[in-house]
């Protein structure tokens, strides 16, 4: 599953996948998001081993950044800024969509 565009209270959300990301820190995460710019990054291969990764990771990584989009979008900044309940949170809504039927 990979999501392009969605929108959250009006807010006309991209998803981009690329192989790497450079984030403006330097870094390369796995995933990003830009609140100001509405963009969620995916990244399609790693980092250090540069090679592609497996569908689950980069499905999980995007609800991880999605997590990351709803703290922002509901005002809940001191939640978007707690990497451990956005990867739990990321985790679920990963778990519903790979499971539901």
């Amino acid at each position: 599953m990979r999501v392009k565009k969605f929108s959250l209270f009006g807010h006309n959300i991209t998803v981009n996948y690329t192989k790497l990301i450079n984030a403006p820190d330097g870094t390369h995460p796995y995933g990003i998001c830009y609140v100001e710019k509405n963009l969620i990054e995916v990244a399609t291969h790693s980092p250090s081993l540069h090679c592609p990764l497996h569908a689950d990771f980069i499905t999980q990584t995007f609800f991880h950044e999605l997590s990351h989009m709803y703290m922002a979008l509901m005002g809940k900044h001191d939640l978007f800024a707690d990497e451990m309940f956005v990867d739990q949170l990321g985790c679920l809504m990963a778990q519903f969509e790979a499971t539901k039927r």
